[in-house]
């Protein structure tokens, strides 16, 4: 997959997200307009596609389908410290953060759904 691939794949994926997310939203809040405020605000943290090796902790490994390895994965999005990384052996997106050792670390949870990961 090329960094031109993993752009047209998060494209599309938002614009199904705008239909059809699963995203989690806060008791109280409208979900027509809690899912598109973040799904606006995922897509102005869009980048473009950067590939990022990726070493899955112990929790990633209990809380998702990763093994013990390092993964070549795309950024797609970033806001602070969240980054949003597509796997390119899955196609599936999942939440990570970037911290201060420029090590990312994954929340574990994946799906095909990136709004869904972006407000996890």
């Amino acid at each position: 997959m090329t960094s031109a691939d993993a752009a047209q794949l998060f494209r599309d994926a938002l614009a199904a997200a705008a239909t059809s997310s699963e995203a989690f939203v806060p008791t109280g809040a409208d979900p027509t307009t809690y899912r598109g405020t973040e799904l606006a605000r995922l897509r102005a943290a869009a980048v473009t596609p950067i590939a990022a090796t990726v070493h899955p902790d112990a929790s990633a490994r209990t809380f998702g389908d990763f093994v013990d390895r390092p993964y070549v994965m795309f950024i797609v999005a970033r806001a602070g410290t969240a980054v949003l990384l597509l796997n390119p052996e899955t196609r599936l997106f999942t939440l990570g953060t970037d911290g201060p050792d420029a090590v990312i670390r994954l929340t574990g949870f994946a799906s095909d759904d990136p709004l869904a990961e972006w407000v996890s």
